[in-house]
């Protein structure tokens, strides 16, 4: 921070008492984040019975509205020194950036546990709206100014408050293409921690092997490491999508490895083979599939086969539920998928996986104790992304000791 010359004041000099430093209240952030204190009246109270911290930010001791307000107004000058710091390690050589570990961390947020489903959502607008109708419908039938009617009118504008409420949350979800919102943080995920689903955020971090520095953390836009690894890669330097892992293989790296999980749609007791030279695809009992169509899913062009003689197979109960018979789809990256499998079946490529559970995995122990399993604190995906840094910065000083 003192070679990145990094100093800033939190406000204009114009009257009263001088502005505190950035600098020192950074460092204050980075001592409680150190030491698992992230509440802003904690930190308050640190600076007035904390030895070190009195020593460290030279006996200043700004209100607990003043920290607070730092790490809510100065987003990006917190990601500055989080990116300086990273660049100070590599010019002592601690960083080298020979092999990156990545993985994912499902992370609680700072909202309420149970999220609302779109769907109940539109069912309840709908109904609310119905409702507003029907009151209506009542007044205009009986126009007289009785007591009645005076509360289904407040009823009605109960409703329509009730209704706009939905609306937005509607709309909102609809914009991120989500299926589940928050109230109280919409830009969470319903995520799947090991306390079972609650609002939370994906955490993505890449770890250097040489001595385990973090050196990118980043907020997937959702809940699934299939879908993020290339934008992580990517923001890093300037589980298993196969879209994702060839952009990533032709475009910046032939070296990438990725754990690859099985499809749910796959069997492992039967397999098919497909035969590009005549456009076909044989399936476990030796039968033809012929080409039927192509379509769009996910981005992805796959070419769809279909069996004519699935309804007197033996094993037709373990290959589809369909009436209609079996479908197999052909990705277009079929070629790259094959000869990705074969290279993670090399031996040095199970070394490779297996190695980067000893890099990445323990981070992740160290995030939940420095939070003491309570998750973010602050709202909001930009907030969140700052808490995150503050964390990322707190563990690699930590690493540095």
């Amino acid at each position: 921070i003192v070679r990145g010359k990094i100093d800033i004041p939190t406000g204009k000099k114009v009257t009263g008492r001088r502005p505190y430093s950035a600098k020192d209240l950074v460092k204050l952030y980075i001592y409680g984040y150190i030491h698992g204190i992230t509440s802003c009246r904690s930190l308050y109270e640190q600076t007035t019975t904390n030895i070190e911290v009195m020593w460290l930010i030279c006996r200043q001791d700004p209100c607990y509205k003043t920290i607070s307000d730092f790490r809510m107004n100065h987003l990006s000058f917190i990601k500055e020194v989080y990116e300086k710091s990273i660049v100070l390690l590599m010019d002592e050589g601690l960083i080298r950036n020979n092999t990156w570990a990545i993985d994912g961390y499902k992370v609680k947020g700072n909202a309420k546990r149970d999220m609302l489903c779109v769907k109940k959502l539109r069912k309840q607008h709908t109904e609310t709206k119905e409702q507003i109708e029907q009151f209506i419908k009542e007044l205009e039938e009986d126009s007289t100014a009785s007591q009645e009617n005076e509360s289904k009118k407040d009823k009605i504008a109960e409703l329509n408050e009730e209704k706009e409420r939905i609306g937005s949350l509607i709309a909102e979800a609809e914009s991120k293409d989500q299926n589940y919102i928050s109230e109280t943080d919409k830009d969470a995920l319903l995520v799947t921690t090991r306390r079972g689903k609650c609002a939370g955020y994906n955490t993505q971090l890449v770890v250097d092997d040489t001595n385990h520095f973090i050196v990118g953390s980043e907020l997937a836009d959702v809940c699934n490491d299939t879908k993020s690894l290339y934008s992580v890669i990517k923001s890093t330097i300037d589980k298993t999508n196969f879209q994702d892992i060839r952009k990533i293989y032709e475009e910046i790296t032939d070296g990438v490895r990725v754990n690859l999980q099985r499809s749910s749609r796959e069997n492992a007791s039967l397999s098919f083979t497909y035969d590009a030279a005549n456009n076909q695809v044989i399936c476990p009992q030796g039968k033809l599939m012929h080409y039927k169509t192509k379509n769009l899913d996910k981005g992805v062009v796959y070419s769809v086969y279909k069996c004519k003689e699935c309804r007197s197979c033996p094993v037709k109960s373990q290959c589809t539920k369909s009436s209609e018979g079996r479908v197999y789809r052909i990705s277009e990256n079929h070629d790259f998928i094959e000869m990705y499998k074969a290279l993670m079946k090399k031996e040095e490529s199970v070394k490779a996986t297996k190695k980067r559970k000893t890099i990445v995995e323990h981070v992740f122990g160290t995030f939940s104790q420095m939070m003491h399993h309570n998750g973010f604190k602050l709202r909001g995906r930009s907030k969140v992304m700052t808490e995150l840094h503050l964390y990322s910065l707190a563990y690699n000083i930590k690493r540095l000791f």
